[in-house]
């Protein structure tokens, strides 16, 4: 019954959302889904939710081209399987791998999967070898790889596997991602659906072995939908603390708002005027004036080799890396 639910809790949220009834919305639901496999459930997961409810919006044709973007610690095996030969969906997925080592153990998960026939570059896999990565990694990876390829994808509507097992404190993710960070990711995602415009976007909570991890991360992404800045600070001590960021650097919180709604000026810091040209992500970051700079944040080497890697296999497939 639970899973029903979940599953119908998922649809209807991106049926109100593609109306545009909602901007944006959020499932607080359990079992999670990106699992669960057309023929068979799998790790906590009964239906495949996110998967399920893209198919209703395509059947309504409420949507034509849907991205997903799953941060779950874990690949979400279940939605690749469905999409994998899909031209319409891309799906992008930042998980521990392992060589197959790490839940859900499978090859299918490497980053050497890129799609199949006509989906062919449209199944993203960008898939860690080792615990520990931090806000700078996956900053990194937006900066890198999601939203250039977002924008020459150009998706009508945008669903977020939103697993909170990375997040700084869960003891099976074991990685840093603070609030702070999942609060900023929202804000890009949010301006990533219908080409920067904003709206048609649905976060479907997935896993997360934290009760307090999971609750402030949550709680930050819920924040960042309604346009509120991040000012809750660290939920672990500062001595376990792995953020990866330039301890020189510091900024104070300003407005809470888009910049462009409300016709304010922007009360941080200012940059240099003689900056190289900027990245998407940097741009994004400047319109609120309560986001951090992206050079505040250092990704990992690790975390750069990966980023590297899925270039190499996806470059072929998408403009936006050619250059």
């Amino acid at each position: 019954m639970c899973a029903r639910l979940a599953a119908g809790s998922v649809i209807e949220l991106c049926k109100e959302v593609a109306m545009n009834k909602l901007d944006s919305g959020i499932a607080l639901i359990r079992p999670p889904g990106h699992h669960a496999q057309r023929e068979k459930a799998k790790g906590y997961c009964i239906f495949n939710n996110i998967a399920i409810a893209v198919q209703e919006l395509r059947r309504l044709k409420l949507a034509e081209k849907i991205m997903i973007v799953d941060w779950d610690i874990h690949h979400g095996n279940g939605i690749q399987e469905v999409f994998l030969e899909d031209p319409d969906v891309l799906y992008f997925s930042i998980h521990r791998h392992e060589n197959g080592g790490f839940y859900p153990c499978s090859p299918d998960a490497d980053t050497s999967v890129v799609g199949r026939n006509a989906g062919i570059g449209r199944n993203v896999n960008v898939a860690f070898e080792r615990s520990g990565m931090n806000d700078g990694d996956y900053l990194h990876i937006f900066e890198r790889l999601l939203l250039p390829m977002s924008k020459e994808f150009n998706p009508d509507f945008i669903i977020v596997a939103c697993g909170f097992d990375a997040a700084q404190g869960d003891p099976v993710g074991k990685c840093y991602v603070t609030p702070e960070c999942f609060s900023i990711m929202v804000t890009l995602v949010l301006n990533m659906a219908n080409n920067g415009m904003g709206g048609r976007t649905a976060f479907v909570l997935e896993g997360g072995h934290d009760r307090e991890a999971s609750a402030y991360s949550a709680l930050a992404c819920i924040k960042a939908m309604l346009w509120i800045p991040f000012e809750d600070g660290p939920i672990v001590p500062k001595a376990v603390q792995k953020i990866a960021r330039d301890p020189s650097s510091s900024r104070e919180s300003s407005l809470g708002v888009p910049k462009d709604q409300h016709n304010k000026p922007n009360v941080g810091p200012q940059r240099p005027t003689d900056e190289p040209p900027k990245q998407e992500l940097t741009k994004v970051l400047e319109r609120y004036s309560y986001l951090p700079f992206l050079e505040d944040y250092h990704a990992s080497k690790s975390g750069k080799a990966v980023v590297d890697r899925v270039i190499s296999y996806h470059r072929q497939y998408w403009k936006c890396l050619q250059s």
